[in-house]
C-alpha cells in the first residue's frame, strides 16, 4: 500500500476510535443525560450509531489534516 494511503487509513481509523471512545464515555457516565435520552426515545441503538459516525467523520478528518500538516518539510 502506498505510504500516503497508509497514512490516511491510519489517521482515519484513529479518528473513528476516538469517536467511539467519546460516545462510550458519554453513554457510560450519562453526560448531559445522553444515555437517558437515548433509552427513552425508543429508537434502539440508532442514535448512538449516528453520533459515532458523525463524530468519527469529524475526528477522522481532523486527524488526517493533522497528519498531512506533519508531513511538511521544516522551513529554514
Amino acid at each position: 500500500m502506498p505510504r500516503l494511503v497508509n497514512l490516511f487509513v491510519t489517521a482515519g481509523a484513529l479518528g473513528f476510535v476516538l469517536a467511539a471512545l467519546l460516545v462510550t464515555i458519554l453513554w457510560e457516565f450519562n453526560i448531559g443525560g445522553v444515555a437517558t435520552l437515548v433509552e427513552r426515545a425508543g429508537l434502539g441503538i440508532w442514535p448512538l450509531v449516528l453520533l459515532t459516525f458523525s463524530l468519527g467523520t469529524t475526528f477522522a478528518t481532523a486527524q488526517i489534516a493533522f497528519a498531512v500538516m506533519q508531513l511538511a518539510e521544516p522551513e529554514e
